[in-house]
């Protein structure tokens, strides 16, 4: 297994917006943003007792366990993004868990944040903690999840467990997550990836077919309830669920708009406006396209070529350039 180094590969010519960008592949079903309107707390804390879906304000996480204080909003987290704070002392089980109102099959799932096993006297990794479970545990493929247990990323699916890269080195390190899970069955596996860099998880013959119900910070298990004794420590800023698995130019869209959170000097100009009229509309992307496979202007990422993360790039800032 390969150890992924704490280093974070920014494109910052995508303009930041409070929005995802829009795509064309998939279907964007719940945005969880750190966004304080969309939270509620116990009152004069910030702990957090429901998460809205800023998209959706019908989609709503309630938090589960007595000990609120484990899930707590930071408003100056990452660099003023804001992000929960998410401990575990010694077990004390503290959870969110909704309805995303359907089950998914195709989905692909990014998040903001990082895992910190131990973090403020938390309880280490042991034999697991869980970002998000969505679908309660049963036959392989009913639950798509993320987790990291003793350093190594892991997708557990509902009975099977395919085990990744050291992700280690990543604890407390703000990153941009992202797994596309199959509805097919497939003998690659399903994809994971963190700042761009494979996580490689193990192959699987499994397709998904998971049920509405989503858990944060907790193990789902096979009542659709969190379970203690896997429960995440780290931090979250942001969590996007997409149904479908997202084409190359729409995941390097949505990839472009959450890494651009990650830098603090991330105020970028209106890089894909190459003729300069305020605009990134269908004349530039005209001339992207034109340029296809060379370098230039339009290499946005600046890697030698014009080709599909550039033009994700463009449709990130679609519109008025600010």
């Amino acid at each position: 297994m390969k150890t992924i180094l704490a280093t974070t590969f920014l494109i910052c010519t995508a303009a930041y917006a409070q929005d995802p960008p829009a795509v064309s592949s998939g279907t964007l079903v719940a945005n969880f943003n750190s966004d304080p309107s969309t939270m509620d707390f116990v009152k004069g804390t910030n702990d957090l007792t429901a998460w809205r879906a800023a998209n959706n304000a019908s989609i709503v996480l309630d938090g589960v366990g007595t000990q609120t204080e484990n899930i707590a909003f930071d408003q100056d987290a990452l660099d003023g993004h804001g992000a929960l704070v998410v401990n575990d002392m010694s077990g004390q089980n503290r959870y969110l868990m909704g309805s995303i109102g359907n089950g998914l099959s195709n989905a692909t799932i990014f998040w903001v944040g990082y895992f910190n096993p131990g973090q403020n006297g938390s309880i280490g990794d042991g034999s697991g903690q869980y970002i998000y479970d969505l679908g309660a545990d049963g036959a392989n493929g009913t639950q798509m999840d993320a987790q990291i247990d003793d350093g190594i990323f892991e997708i557990y699916g509902g009975s099977s467990t395919q085990a990744g890269a050291n992700i280690s080195d990543l604890n407390g390190v703000y990153s941009t997550w992202m797994t596309k899970f199959y509805a097919a069955p497939t003998t690659v596996g399903h994809e994971a990836y963190v700042n761009g860099t494979n996580l490689d998880v193990g192959t699987t013959s499994d397709g998904y077919q998971t049920d509405e119900n989503l858990v944060l910070f907790a193990y789902q298990n096979s009542s659709g309830t969190g379970s203690s004794g896997y429960n995440f420590v780290g931090n979250i800023h942001q969590l996007l669920i997409y149904d479908g698995v997202l084409d190359e130019a729409d995941t390097a869209a949505v990839t472009a708009y959450l890494d651009c959170k990650l830098d603090p000097n991330c105020n970028p100009p209106c890089g894909a406006d190459f003729n300069d009229d305020g605009m990134i509309d269908a004349s530039d992307l005209g001339m992207l396209l034109a340029a296809w496979g060379l370098s230039g202007a339009t290499d946005l990422t600046n890697d030698g070529t014009t080709d599909a993360a550039d033009l994700g790039l463009l449709l990130a800032g679609w519109g008025a350039c600010s």
